[in-house]
C-alpha cells in the first residue's frame, strides 16, 4: 500500500486524459462511453461460393476444380474521427483447402502423367493499423 501511495501520483501525471486502463476512478464502461461519442465500430463478412469449373482448355476430369467456398472477416474501430483505424481480420477464416487451378502434367517418365494443383492460401489472421496524415 505504501508503494502505491508513492508511485501512483508519479505515474498518474504521465497518463493522457483518454487513458482508462488500471487507473483510479476509471473503468472500462467509461472508456466505452467515450469511444461511443467520438468513434465508430465496423464489421463485415465476405463470403463467396464457386461452383466447380474447368481450369484447362478442355473438359478433362483432371482439369476440373471442385466447388468451393471462402469466408473473410474484418472488425475494427475508427479513432479520433477516422484519423486512426485499428482492425482485426481473418482471411479464409474456415481454413478451406481451395484450388486456384488444377491440370494434368504429362512428363516423359515411366509413370506418364500426374495432376498438378495450385492451392489458395491457408487461413491468415492479423491486425491492421492505419493512420491518416
Amino acid at each position: 500500500m505504501a508503494a502505491l501511495l508513492i508511485l501512483e501520483p508519479i505515474f498518474e501525471s504521465d497518463f493522457l486524459d483518454y487513458s482508462y486502463g488500471f487507473r483510479p476512478g476509471r473503468n472500462a464502461h467509461q472508456a466505452l462511453e467515450e469511444i461511443g461519442d467520438h468513434e465508430g465500430f465496423y464489421a463485415y463478412a465476405q463470403y463467396y461460393r464457386a461452383t466447380s469449373f474447368f481450369s484447362g482448355t478442355d473438359d478433362s476430369q483432371y482439369s476440373r476444380v471442385p466447388a468451393q467456398f471462402n469466408l473473410n472477416l474484418r472488425a475494427g474501430v475508427l479513432l479520433e474521427d477516422g484519423k486512426y483505424d485499428v482492425s482485426l481480420y481473418a482471411n479464409n477464416a474456415t481454413n478451406e483447402r481451395n484450388y486456384l487451378s488444377q491440370n494434368v502434367l504429362v512428363v516423359p517418365t515411366a509413370s506418364g502423367a500426374g495432376t498438378v494443383a495450385q492451392l489458395a492460401p491457408p487461413a491468415m489472421y492479423g491486425v491492421t493499423l492505419r493512420a491518416k496524415f
